[in-house]
């Protein structure tokens, strides 16, 4: 039976849409592409396709050709298109000409060159004078048509702006062994543009390059690569994050589960002035994968911690203190367990000491993430 459909979203556009999904009238979705073209107009192959055999597609897991020539539901039909606007009818046909299949191995991810995928960000980049950052979003809901939940925006920025955070203060603390300086202009990001039809939103440094083109910024997107650069290899990418842990690991998994929850494949590509661009794909899969395997390492919910600063409180009995650090901060605390540390004899106020602590970070039933300090080395300044 013929039916009508609209086109709802091109994948693969070269002079024309070359790969489609339209849709009719019920909803139902059909990857179409162009077989033939001729004076009279253009003939298209369609399938039916589910979103979650879309998204496959889409993220490099399902060749071309057996999209269209295994379809989930066993139906083929032609389309004669003249113009891409407005309803189009499809042709049921009992199978499909082998001549219209591409050949095995060609994936929808082929079609975007390296280069055309970076040269945007390169450009924003050397434009401002700033860090960018492009992060792509394709969440369930983005599939059928360009729309996407407001919590799942909200959500995506939030997680990933966490990540790049405690990417900051974990660079920070890698080369001056402490972070004291932690000035969160430094390490925010800013969106000012969305790409048209697509999800993805376009982020700036706060800070503008210094002459030398150099953004601090630079430094947590750096270490939120080293973290994603071995997603695909589960175990190393468990020796990157025991190599990071404490809380970047804590906002490395809160970006993971992201992903794995809500379906949505994530990438990102970044510039600054004086660096290449690089480029990062988290698939649904893959996330989910790493996720559960960080979620059972719990060593990875640990983080040293050096404090320098005077104490404000010290309970001898119960372990207890409190310390101002030099940044003006107050950091609570107790002794590690079987750690031979007394507060005994502490100095209040007026004595600086240096505290080696354990940091224990621990996800709450809300999502949300709650620490504490344990003291393991205590030394007067």
């Amino acid at each position: 039976m013929a039916r009508a459909v609209r086109f709802a979203r091109t994948l693969v556009y070269c002079d024309g849409v070359q790969v489609a999904v339209a849709r009719d009238e019920l909803g139902q979705l059909y990857l179409s592409m162009l077989v033939q073209r001729t004076e009279e107009g253009d003939t298209y192959l369609s399938v039916p396709i589910t979103v979650d055999r879309l998204r496959l597609l889409q993220s490099g897991g399902l060749d071309l050709r057996e999209a269209l020539e295994k379809p989930e539901v066993q139906e083929w039909f032609t389309m004669g298109v003249s113009g891409e606007e407005g309803s189009q009818v499809m042709n049921p046909v009992a199978a499909v000409a082998d001549k219209w299949l591409p050949e095995p191995g060609l994936f929808l991810t082929e079609f975007v060159e390296e280069a055309d995928r970076l040269a945007g960000v390169v450009e924003e980049s050397t434009k401002k004078g700033k860090a960018i950052v492009h992060l792509r979003l394709s969440p369930p809901e983005a599939a059928e048509r360009l729309q996407i939940g407001v919590h799942h925006l909200s959500q995506a920025l939030a997680t990933y702006q966490e990540l790049v955070k405690h990417a900051y203060l974990q660079a920070l603390q890698e080369l001056t062994a402490t972070t004291q300086d932690e000035n969160a202009d430094r390490y925010l990001l800013e969106v000012f543009a969305f790409s048209q039809g697509s999800f993805t939103v376009h982020m700036h440094s706060k800070l503008d390059a210094d002459m030398f083109g150099e953004v601090e910024l630079v430094q947590a997107l750096e270490k939120v690569d080293e973290l994603t650069e071995d997603v695909q290899d589960t175990e190393r990418a468990l020796q990157t994050a025991k190599e990071n842990s404490g809380h970047l690991v804590a906002a490395y998994k809160r970006f993971l589960h992201f992903i794995a929850e809500t379906g949505s494949t994530v990438e990102y590509n970044w510039s600054s002035p004086s660096r290449g661009a690089r480029h990062r794909e988290i698939s649904v899969s893959q996330a989910s994968i790493l996720y559960e395997r960080l979620q059972s390492q719990r060593e990875l919910a640990e983080e040293r911690v050096t404090l320098r600063g005077v104490f404000v409180r010290a309970n001898v009995e119960s372990g207890t203190w409190a310390v101002r650090d030099d940044a003006g901060r107050h950091r609570t605390g107790r002794i590690a367990a079987g750690s031979d540390v007394s507060l005994s004899g502490v100095v209040l106020d007026t004595q600086r000491y240096e505290l080696e602590c354990i940091e224990r970070i621990e996800e709450t039933g809300d999502g949300g993430l709650t620490s504490g300090l344990e003291l393991k080395v205590l030394r007067p300044l």
